[in-house]
């Protein structure tokens, strides 16, 4: 079993490939591919490395969650999905998925409850990532999805629980990191201009918090 310090270096290399931080050498690049290619079944790397990028702590919550915001130690849920062009008859694109499985009602609860910060990624099949967003739970309509696949399942379906942008994308939404050059292979449409609308909001508002900060820094210093 891997020690956490060990666990931690994983994701850190997985971050730098997939966010384009920096190059690695070539044993690590073909380990962290392949931990990021369609073949491997896990999505851990891939929700730890974008808790990285977001600055948020990758430490699993003591109530199930994937991460922790530690300025106001709020609970995090991340969804990962990858595009894959060999899907079908005209591939999978992203489009803000994710899948939820058949949990019990209680589980589910939890999360209205706890209402988590949501935190959506994309990757291509190569491993490297389009976008990160982030929503509260319960100001998406996943909930109603939740019920919808919970009354099938009653009705003796197996089918899980899913979810895209559709169900938050009317909710207050940032986008935390965007790479447009991989939009149109990768992404749906639509949802490409959701989160090419939103990154430039989110850009907008950065900039103009940077700048007040600048000037109050400025009088401070009696410029």
């Amino acid at each position: 079993m891997l020690r956490k310090n060990e666990k931690e270096y994983i994701y850190e290399e997985v971050q730098k490939f997939a966010f384009n931080k920096s190059k690695l050498d070539d044993s690590n690049k073909i380990f962290v591919q392949m931990l990021l290619s369609k073949d491997c079944a896990t999505s851990v790397v891939k929700e730890k490395a974008t808790l990285l990028e977001i600055g948020y702590n990758t430490t699993a919550h003591m109530h199930g969650f994937d991460g922790v915001r530690e300025e106001d130690n709020r609970q995090v849920e991340v969804k990962s999905e990858t595009s894959n062009p060999d899907s079908g008859k005209y591939g999978k694109k992203l489009n803000g998925g994710a899948g939820w499985g058949t949990k019990t009602m209680a589980t589910y609860n939890k999360l209205l409850e706890e209402n988590p910060l949501l935190v959506h990624s994309g990757f291509t099949p190569d491993g490297k990532c389009v976008y990160v967003a982030e929503v509260e739970f319960n100001k998406t309509k996943i909930w109603e999805q939740v019920k919808k696949y919970a009354e099938s399942r009653k009705k003796g379906s197996n089918s899980t629980t899913k979810s895209n942008f559709r169900d938050w994308e009317m909710a207050p939404l940032t986008v935390h990191y965007f790479n447009p050059k991989y939009a149109d292979e990768h992404m749906t449409k639509d949802f490409a201009d959701l989160i090419t609308s939103k990154w430039r909001e989110t850009q907008k508002d950065k900039l103009m918090q940077e700048s007040k900060e600048d000037l109050v820094e400025l009088i401070l210093n009696g410029g």
